[in-house]
């Protein structure tokens, strides 16, 4: 199941204190706050549903997919009580946040989309009116929630592209176990992502010290077959040994075998020497 289809399922058989706000949304995005009639056409089933159980109450026959009220009674009864709640054409209302909410889901309801957060994190509103893009973006705004905007051929549309943002405005419309789901997602997606992190540098680092050793290894060979083992120095020929027994462990690793310890810094000094009289035997300096 798609997760976008999941969260309006569930936004859909949440309770609605507030169907007044939330049938404004519904008829505000179909364009249908200010008109003598109300006729909404969709083929979004969620839309439908949520609209159906919000007009219940005002006796209206449903057919379909077709919303179709024509009685201007009733449509005068609707639109004097979601008046108060449309910001299409008016400015943004002064009603509470409760109310704002159940307007703003209807608008997700019927435009909105989000991604599986398992793949991307993104959440975007299409709209065809820009006026009323700018409107909903300033009434989520009031949940310091900020959408950015961008022209998608003849649409507008409002979208997030961070997780943070999306969890808050899954919020806001009041899809809490959508929200626990995704929040899940993100938490083991971070997780996964920091130990893969982990993982590739151990693995450089890992790659690091074979290089140097192999590199190392080589250095000492050379010296101890054209010089001799007993050719360098005590201090020289210790770190070379420990070396030659342990290829695999790190400069820190081998420094702290020595007896004394001898620091990193140390040990890379004295391979450095070792490098300078390896380099001069194969040029025949030595």
């Amino acid at each position: 199941m798609a997760f976008s289809y999941k969260v309006k399922e569930e936004l859909v058989s949440c309770i609605n204190r507030y169907e007044a706000a939330e049938l404004a949304g519904f008829l505000d995005v179909f364009n249908m706050s200010d008109k003598r009639e109300v006729y909404i056409k969709t083929e979004n089933i969620f839309a439908l549903s949520r609209i159906h159980k919000s007009l219940l109450h005002y006796n209206v026959k449903f057919n379909g997919t077709v919303v179709n009220i024509t009685d201007h009674d009733i449509v005068a009864h609707i639109l004097s009580d979601t008046k108060p709640y449309s910001i299409r054409y008016g400015a943004l209302p002064g009603y509470s946040r409760s109310c704002l909410r159940s307007y703003i889901r209807a608008i997700f309801i019927v435009i909105g989309y989000i991604s599986d957060p398992k793949r991307s994190y993104h959440l975007e509103l299409v709209f065809y009116d820009s006026k009323f893009k700018d409107k909903v973006a300033k009434a989520v705004s009031i949940f310091n929630i900020n959408l950015k905007a961008i022209s998608r051929k003849q649409a507008y549309v409002l979208y997030l592209k961070e997780s943070e943002n999306i969890i808050n405005f899954l919020n806001v419309i009041g899809a809490h176990s959508s929200l626990m789901d995704y929040q899940n997602i993100c938490i083991l997606k971070d997780i996964r992502n920091n130990i893969n992190r982990v993982v590739n540098c151990e693995t450089a680092n890992i790659s690091k010290t074979i290089l140097a050793s192999i590199k190392q290894i080589e250095d000492i060979e050379t010296i101890y077959n054209e010089k001799g083992a007993d050719y360098l120095d005590r201090a020289l020929t210790e770190v070379c040994n420990v070396r030659l027994k342990y290829p695999d462990i790190s400069m820190k690793e081998l420094g702290n075998i020595l007896s004394p310890a001898v620091s990193k810094s140390g040990i890379n000094h004295r391979f450095r020497k070792i490098n300078q009289i390896a380099s001069n035997i194969r040029r025949g300096l030595l």
